[in-house]
C-alpha cells in the first residue's frame, strides 16, 4: 500500500523532447475521425518542444525493486531504471523500443517495437516479446 513519489527522478533524466517517430503518430491521431468531430486541437510544433514524460510503465518485483520503463532514447534500445526504495539504483538497457514490460522472478519480459525492416512490406513496425534472465543482476548501492 505505498504510494509512488512523482519527485523522484533518475539522476540522468533531462527532459528529453519527442523523435521523429513520436512526432508521426501524434499527427496519425490527430487524423482520426474522433479527434475531427470533436474539434480536438492538433498543436505539432507545441507537441515537439514539450519534454516527454519520464516514465510510461512502472512494476515493483518480488525484490520491493521499482522498475520504470522509460522514454528516454527508445528508437535502438529502451532503458529501465530500478530503484530501491527511493533510491535509484541503476538503468538496464534492453533493445528496441519498449512499449510495456514485467518482471518474473528472475525474468525480465519486454514488449518491443523492432524496428521497420527493408523487407516489411506493410511498413508497419513488429511486435514481440524479448525475455532477459535477471537472476544474476546486481545493483551497486545506491548513490
Amino acid at each position: 500500500n505505498s504510494t509512488i513519489n512523482p519527485e523522484v527522478r533518475c539522476p540522468t533524466f533531462g527532459g528529453h523532447l519527442t523523435t521523429r517517430r513520436d512526432v508521426e503518430r501524434y499527427l496519425e491521431g490527430c487524423e482520426l475521425p474522433a479527434s475531427r468531430f470533436l474539434g480536438l486541437p492538433c498543436e505539432v510544433e507545441q507537441y515537439r518542444r514539450t519534454p516527454k514524460y519520464y516514465g510510461i510503465h512502472y512494476w515493483v518485483d518480488d525484490r520491493d525493486r521499482l522498475w520504470v520503463l522509460t522514454d528516454r532514447d527508445r528508437e535502438e534500445y529502451s532503458y529501465l531504471d530500478v530503484y530501491a526504495g527511493p533510491e535509484f539504483s541503476g538503468s538496464v538497457r534492453v533493445r528496441h523500443r519498449g512499449v510495456g514490460f514485467d518482471v518474473l522472478g528472475s525474468a525480465l519480459a519486454v514488449l518491443v517495437e523492432r524496428p521497420v525492416g527493408s523487407d516489411d512490406a506493410d511498413g508497419i513496425p513488429d511486435r514481440g516479446i524479448d525475455w532477459y534472465d535477471i537472476e544474476e543482476l546486481e545493483f551497486g548501492p545506491p548513490t
